[in-house]
C-alpha cells in the first residue's frame, strides 16, 4: 500500500474493496468447483472414493460458507471491520480444504501423480493472485492455508525427490506472495487515484451546479463571450429581459446585435470599444439608454471582465443590471434636494453638515453670502473657529447636550466675518446616526438673524428707557407728594385747631373753606398717588373680613351731609339676601363706592342718588355682588361712554369748566375694581342720568372668628374696631421727631389736645439721644429729616440699650408712595400714618398700642 495512504482505511476506499471482492466471488466459486473436480479425475484409482468424496465435500461446504458472506455483505451494504474479518476467515477455510487434499487424496506411490497435485495446486494459488487481489490479508491467508499441509506432506513422504518438490513449493510460494503483494499495491495506488478521482468529479460536478445555478438564476444579465464578441452562454434573466425563450440558441447572435441591444450605431460602436478594451485586460464599466419594451427609456449598467485560460483571455463575462428604477429616485432625490435647497437658499438659510469632532464636511453656496467665507475655507474647520471665545462654549455645551440626549437643538450664536464685523445666526440641527445607531455628525441649517437681534436690542432699550421714565416719574411723584402734604399737614391741622376756638360766624366760614379746600387738594394727590401705584402694579389689597351692611352705613353717613347741601336725597338699598361678612380689602372698596358717589352728587342738580347692593349668586364659599350707583344727573353722551374711564377724562371739556376736577375718579376707580377681580359698565342717557354697576365676587366669611387659619384676634385691629375710643390718660408721654416746626406745632397741639404729654426732636439724632436718657410710651417719627433719617434712627433705638428698645415707633411721614409703609415696617416702626394725618386716624393708632 503507497506510503501515503493512511492506515486506517476510510469508508469509501472499503466500499470498493467489497465491491471488487463481491464481483469475483461468482467466478471463484465455479473455478473452485471445476479445479476441485480435474484433481479428483487426477487422482482416480489412485486414492480411496471415501476420501475423495470427503475432500470433495469439504471443499462444496468452504464454497457454501463463502456464499453466506456474500449474502451478509449485501444485506448490510457497508464495509465493517466484521464484515472482512468474516472475508478472510472463508478465504483460508477454502485454502485449508486445498491444503488438506495433500492428505486426503495424495497418491502416496504415484509421484507423477504428486506432481500434477502440486501442480493444480501451485496454479490455483496463482490464481488467487488474479482473483483475490482486493485483499491482501485474504490472499496471503489463503496461500498460507493451502501450501503449509502440502509442504508438510511432502516432508513426511521423505526422499531427495520429494524434499525438491518441497522446496519449489516454497518457493513458489514466495514468489507468489511477492508477485501478489505488487500487484496489490499497484491495485490500491489505482483504487486510491479512482477514489481521488470519483471525489474530486462529484466536487467539480457539485460547483458547476452551483456555478451554473447562480449564473442562470441571478438577477442581473449574464452573457458568457467569446473574445470576438459572439454569445456562448445567457441567462435566464438576460434571455427574458430581450424577449428570448429560455432555451435560446444564442451562440448564433454577437453582443451587438438584436435583440440583445436594440439602440443606434453610435452605442454599438460603443460595445466594440469596450470589448477592445476588455481584450487588453481592463474591466470596462458602462452606463447605457436604451428603450424599452412599452418604448421607454430603461437604462442599463453594464460591466466587462476577461476571463483567463492559461495566461490567456478564452472568454468574456458581461454583467448587465437595469438601474432605470434607481435612475429615477436618484432624479427624484436631486430634483427634492435642488429643490429643498432653493427654498432654503430662498429663505436665506445655508445648510451645513460636521462630524463627529465637529469639523464641517459640507455646506452649501449660501454660506458665502451669509458668513463671508467660500465653502472650502470652511470645509475641514470647525463652527468654533468662526464664533466669540463666549458662544464658541455655548455651542459646545450644546452639542454635548445633543449627544446625551439624543434630540434636535436650536442655539443662537455670534459669527464673525472675515472683515472683524459681526452678525447673529439662529442655528437648528440634528445628530445623524450609522447602522449600529451611534452619533456620527450633525446635520441642519443656519440663518442669520442679525437685524432681528438689533431691532430686539432696540426694544430693549426702548423699555428700558421706558422703565426708567416711569421710575422717574415714580420719584418725581414721591417728592412732589412728600412736598404738598408736609404743608398740607400744617394747613388742615391749624384749620382744624381753629374750628376749636372762638370765631365769628364770618371766621368760621373762612376756616371751613380752608379745610374743605385742603380736603379737596388732599383728595386729588391721594387720587394721582393711587392711579401712579396701579400703573406700576404696585398697589396691594389688604385683604381683611368686613361687613359690607356697616361700609355702606358708613357711606351712607358720610355722603349723606354733602347730598343734602346740595339739597338731593341720598339713600342706599341693601338685599336680604347679601352675606353678612366677606374677605376682601375694605378700604379700597369704600373708596370705589365713595368715588362714585360723589361723582353722582357732583354731575346732578336736583332729584336722587341710590346705591343698590344685591347678590346674584350666591355659593357655599362665595358671592357674587352688584352694586349700583343711580343719579339723575347730566347724563354722559354716547361719544364720551366710550373714554370715560380713562384718566384726566370727563363727559366734555364743558363738564371740566362748569364742575371741575382731574377726571382721575373714575380711572382710579375702574383699575381698582379690576384689580379685585371685578367689572364696572356704565348706562347713561343726556338730562335723565347715569347708572354704574359693579360686578365684584368675594369669599363669604362662615366663621367670623377664623378666616383660613387666622384668628380674628390676630387681624389688625385698625379694620377691625369693636369698642368705640377711650380716652388717653394724661400720664402718656410721646416723643415727636418732626423737623417741620409748622408740623410740630399741630401735632404738639392735636396732641396735648387729647391728654398727651408731648415732647420734640427736630431729627433722627437728637432722638436718638433723647432716648438715652428718658423714658416714653410712643415715638412719632418723621422719615425725612436732616443729620438723621427716621429710618435710621428707628434702627438705632432698636439695637440700642436704652428703657426705649421695645416702645410703639409709628411712621408719621409725608412718604405715601407704594413701598413706603413696607420700608418702614422692615427698619422696626410698628405702624403708619402718612401725612396730612386725620385726627380720629391718629387716636385710633395710638389707641391699638395702649397695653
Amino acid at each position: 500500500m503507497p506510503s501515503e495512504y493512511p492506515k486506517d482505511e476510510p469508508k469509501s476506499f472499503k466500499r470498493i474493496r467489497l465491491k471488487l471482492l463481491l464481483d469475483k466471488l461468482p467466478r471463484a466459486i465455479f473455478l473452485n468447483i471445476l479445479v476441485g473436480g480435474i484433481l479428483l479425475w487426477i487422482v482416480r484409482g489412485k486414492v480411496e472414493f471415501f476420501n475423495m468424496i470427503v475432500w470433495y465435500s469439504l471443499l462444496l461446504l468452504s464454497m457454501i460458507f463463502r456464499i453466506l458472506v456474500g449474502f451478509k455483505v449485501n444485506k448490510y451494504k457497508a464495509a465493517t471491520e466484521n464484515i472482512l474479518i468474516w472475508l478472510i476467515i472463508s478465504t483460508i477455510f477454502t485454502g485449508l480444504v486445498w491444503g488438506s487434499s495433500a492428505w486426503l487424496i495424495y497418491p502416496a506411490h504415484d509421484f507423477g501423480r504428486q506432481m500434477l497435485l502440486a501442480l493444480v495446486l501451485l496454479g490455483i494459488s496463482g490464481g488467487a493472485v488474479s482473483n483475490l487481489y482486493a485483499s491482501w490479508k485474504t490472499l496471503a491467508g489463503f496461500v498460507l492455508a493451502m501450501m503449509i499441509p502440502l509442504f508438510l506432506r511432502v516432508i513426511v513422504e521423505g526422499g531427495a525427490l520429494t524434499v525438491s518438490v518441497g522446496m519449489i513449493i516454497v518457493l513458489f510460494t514466495i514468489v507468489i506472495l511477492n508477485g501478489a503483494k505488487w500487484i496489490n499495491n499497484n491495485l490500491t495506488e489505482n483504487i486510491l487515484w479512482q477514489s481521488k478521482f470519483q471525489l474530486q468529479k462529484e466536487q467539480l460536478q457539485k460547483k458547476e451546479q452551483e456555478i451554473t445555478a447562480l449564473f442562470d438564476n441571478s438577477s442581473h444579465y449574464l452573457l458568457l463571450l467569446s473574445p470576438k464578441g459572439k454569445l456562448i452562454r445567457a441567462n435566464r434573466a438576460a434571455l427574458l429581459g430581450v424577449g428570448l425563450p429560455i432555451d435560446a440558441q444564442v451562440n448564433q447572435y454577437s453582443i451587438w446585435e438584436p435583440p440583445w441591444w436594440q439602440q443606434d450605431e453610435d452605442s454599438q460602436k460603443r460595445i466594440r470599444i469596450n470589448l477592445a478594451k476588455v481584450l487588453n485586460g481592463k474591466t470596462v464599466s458602462s452606463e447605457i439608454e436604451i428603450m424599452g419594451e412599452q418604448g421607454d427609456p430603461e437604462f442599463h449598467e453594464l460591466i466587462l471582465n476577461p476571463i483567463y485560460v492559461d495566461n490567456q483571455i478564452k472568454f468574456l463575462i458581461m454583467e448587465g443590471t437595469n438601474v432605470t428604477k434607481f435612475k429615477e429616485s436618484q432624479l427624484k432625490l436631486e430634483l427634492s434636494e435642488k429643490r429643498f435647497r432653493s427654498i432654503s437658499e430662498a429663505t436665506g438659510e445655508y445648510l451645513w453638515e460636521i462630524d463627529a469632532n465637529a469639523i464641517y464636511q459640507y455646506v452649501s453656496e449660501k454660506s458665502e453670502q451669509v458668513k463671508g467665507y467660500r465653502k472650502d475655507e470652511l470645509i475641514g474647520r470647525k463652527p468654533v473657529e468662526f464664533m466669540p471665545v463666549d458662544d464658541a462654549a455655548k455651542f459646545e455645551a450644546v452639542l454635548h447636550q445633543t449627544i446625551i440626549n439624543r434630540t434636535a437643538f436650536k442655539l443662537e450664536h455670534k459669527s464673525i466675518r472675515p472683515d472683524g464685523k459681526v452678525l447673529w445666526e439662529q442655528m437648528s440641527g440634528v445628530p445623524v446616526y450609522d447602522e449600529q445607531d451611534s452619533i456620527v455628525g450633525f446635520r441642519g441649517a443656519s440663518i442669520t438673524i442679525t437685524e432681528r437681534k438689533h431691532h430686539e436690542d432696540e426694544l430693549i432699550q426702548a423699555k428700558e428707557a421706558a422703565e426708567a421714565g416711569t421710575k422717574a416719574k415714580s420719584q418725581f411723584l414721591a417728592v412732589m407728594s412728600h412736598e404738598i402734604r408736609t404743608p398740607m399737614n400744617g394747613v388742615i391741622g391749624m384749620a382744624e385747631l381753629l374750628t376749636d376756638t372762638e370765631l365769628t360766624s364770618q371766621q368760621k366760614g373762612y376756616v371751613d373753606t380752608i379745610v374743605s379746600s385742603s380736603k379737596a387738594l388732599l383728595d386729588i394727590i391721594n387720587q394721582i398717588l393711587d392711579l401712579s401705584k396701579i400703573e406700576a402694579g404696585k398697589i396691594e389689597l389688604e385683604i381683611q373680613p368686613f361687613s359690607i351692611s356697616e361700609v355702606m352705613s358708613s357711606i351712607s353717613e358720610l355722603m349723606s351731609t354733602t347730598a343734602r347741601a346740595k339739597n338731593l336725597i341720598f339713600k342706599t338699598e341693601m338685599n336680604k339676601n347679601v352675606p353678612e361678612l366677606v374677605l376682601g380689602d375694605s378700604a379700597r372698596f369704600r373708596q370705589i363706592i365713595i368715588n362714585l358717589v360723589g361723582n353722582a352728587i357732583k354731575f346732578t342738580k336736583q332729584g336722587q342718588i341710590t346705591v343698590s347692593v344685591s347678590c346674584l349668586k350666591l355659593a357655599l364659599q362665595s358671592a357674587e355682588l352688584e352694586i349700583n350707583v343711580i343719579d339723575t344727573g347730566i347724563g354722559i353722551s354716547k361719544e364720551q361712554l366710550a373714554k370715560i374711564f380713562g384718566a384726566f377724562n370727563q363727559g366734555d371739556s364743558g363738564t371740566t369748566r362748569r364742575f371741575g376736577g382731574t377726571g382721575l375718579g373714575l380711572a382710579v376707580t375702574r383699575q381698582l375694581v379690576e384689580l379685585m377681580g371685578g367689572r364696572i359698565d356704565v348706562s347713561s342717557e343726556i338730562n335723565k342720568g347715569s347708572i354704574f354697576s359693579i360686578n365684584i365676587s368675594f369669599p363669604i366669611v362662615i366663621d367670623p372668628k377664623t378666616i383660613d387659619g387666622i384668628k380674628k384676634e390676630d387681624v389688625s385691629s385698625a379694620e377691625v374696631i369693636e369698642n368705640p375710643l377711650e380716652e388717653m390718660p394724661v400720664s402718656r408721654h410721646i416723643l415727636l421727631v418732626e423737623d417741620n416746626i409748622v408740623n410740630q406745632k399741630v401735632a404738639q397741639a392735636l396732641l396735648k389736645k387729647m391728654g398727651y404729654q408731648v415732647s420734640i426732636a427736630d431729627n433722627g439724632r437728637i432722638a436718638v439721644e433723647m432716648c438715652q436718657n428718658q423714658a416714653y410710651d410712643f415715638i412719632l417719627m418723621d422719615c425725612q429729616m436732616p443729620e438723621m433719617d427716621g429710618y435710621e434712627a428707628t434702627i438705632s433705638i432698636r439695637a440700642g440699650t436704652s428703657i426705649n428698645k421695645k416702645i410703639p415707633i409709628i411712621a408719621m411721614t409725608a412718604n405715601a408712595m407704594a413701598g413706603d409703609r413696607e420700608k418702614c415696617l422692615a427698619v422696626g416702626m410698628n405702624d403708619y400714618l402718612t401725612k396730612p394725618v386725620n385726627n380720629s386716624v391718629l387716636k385710633a393708632c395710638l389707641q391699638k398700642f395702649i397695653l
